[in-house]
Protein backbone atom coordinates (compact mmCIF):
# COMPACT_ATOMS: atom_id res chain seq x y z
CA UNK A 1 0.00 0.00 0.00
CA UNK A 2 1.42 3.54 -0.82
CA UNK A 3 0.81 6.37 1.52
CA UNK A 4 2.26 9.80 1.62
CA UNK A 5 2.57 12.46 4.22
CA UNK A 6 0.30 15.58 3.48
CA UNK A 7 2.01 17.63 6.04
CA UNK A 8 5.53 17.05 5.20
CA UNK A 9 4.85 15.55 1.04
CA UNK A 10 6.84 12.73 1.61
CA UNK A 11 6.36 9.01 1.18
CA UNK A 12 5.63 6.80 4.35
CA UNK A 13 5.57 3.33 4.80
CA UNK A 14 2.69 1.32 6.66
CA UNK A 15 4.36 1.42 9.92
CA UNK A 16 4.71 4.68 9.94
CA UNK A 17 1.62 5.49 8.93
CA UNK A 18 0.44 3.25 12.18
CA UNK A 19 2.43 5.15 14.61
CA UNK A 20 0.91 8.37 13.39
CA UNK A 21 -2.48 6.87 13.67
CA UNK A 22 -1.57 6.03 17.23
CA UNK A 23 -0.68 9.40 17.99
CA UNK A 24 -3.49 11.00 16.41
CA UNK A 25 -5.91 9.09 18.91
CA UNK A 26 -3.25 9.56 21.91
CA UNK A 27 -4.16 13.26 21.73
CA UNK A 28 -7.79 12.95 20.92
CA UNK A 29 -7.36 10.70 24.74
CA UNK A 30 -5.70 13.92 26.10
CA UNK A 31 -7.91 16.58 25.10
CA UNK A 32 -11.07 14.61 26.25
CA UNK A 33 -9.55 13.95 29.40
CA UNK A 34 -8.55 17.93 29.69
CA UNK A 35 -12.09 19.00 28.16
CA UNK A 36 -13.72 16.72 31.13
CA UNK A 37 -11.62 17.28 34.31
CA UNK A 38 -10.78 20.96 33.63
CA UNK A 39 -14.35 22.89 34.04
CA UNK A 40 -14.90 21.00 37.40
CA UNK A 41 -11.76 21.58 38.83
CA UNK A 42 -12.88 25.47 37.87
CA UNK A 43 -15.98 25.55 38.91
CA UNK A 44 -14.94 24.21 42.17
CA UNK A 45 -12.12 27.45 42.67
CA UNK A 46 -14.72 29.60 41.59
CA UNK A 47 -17.35 28.36 43.89
CA UNK A 48 -14.65 28.09 46.98
CA UNK A 49 -13.41 31.82 45.70
CA UNK A 50 -17.26 33.20 45.80
CA UNK A 51 -18.08 31.12 49.07
CA UNK A 52 -15.14 33.20 51.00
CA UNK A 53 -15.82 35.88 49.00
CA UNK A 54 -19.34 37.05 49.99
CA UNK A 55 -19.68 35.00 53.21
CA UNK A 56 -22.10 31.95 51.47
CA UNK A 57 -22.86 29.05 52.69
CA UNK A 58 -21.85 25.37 51.36
CA UNK A 59 -24.52 25.28 48.35
CA UNK A 60 -22.36 27.55 46.20
CA UNK A 61 -19.55 25.11 46.32
CA UNK A 62 -21.84 22.32 45.13
CA UNK A 63 -23.95 24.40 42.87
CA UNK A 64 -20.87 25.10 40.65
CA UNK A 65 -19.37 21.15 41.23
CA UNK A 66 -22.93 21.04 39.88
CA UNK A 67 -22.58 23.08 36.85
CA UNK A 68 -18.94 21.78 36.51
CA UNK A 69 -20.45 18.11 35.68
CA UNK A 70 -22.47 19.32 33.32
CA UNK A 71 -20.13 21.53 31.48
CA UNK A 72 -17.74 18.57 31.74
CA UNK A 73 -21.14 16.29 29.83
CA UNK A 74 -21.35 19.04 27.58
CA UNK A 75 -18.01 18.53 26.07
CA UNK A 76 -17.44 14.91 26.04
CA UNK A 77 -20.70 14.76 24.10
CA UNK A 78 -19.14 17.44 21.81
CA UNK A 79 -16.03 15.13 21.69
CA UNK A 80 -17.92 11.86 20.74
CA UNK A 81 -19.82 13.60 17.63
CA UNK A 82 -16.77 15.23 16.66
CA UNK A 83 -15.34 11.80 16.56
CA UNK A 84 -18.20 10.38 15.07
CA UNK A 85 -18.05 12.89 12.01
CA UNK A 86 -14.36 12.15 11.56
CA UNK A 87 -15.08 7.92 11.13
CA UNK A 88 -18.22 9.18 8.43
CA UNK A 89 -14.67 11.32 6.48
CA UNK A 90 -12.96 8.35 6.67
CA UNK A 91 -14.63 5.90 4.97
Amino acid sequence: MYNSCMVCDTDLGGDKVEKLSALKYLVWVSALSASVITPVIICVFLGYYLKNKFSLGIWVIILFIILGFLTAMLNAVKFFKFVQSQAKNKK
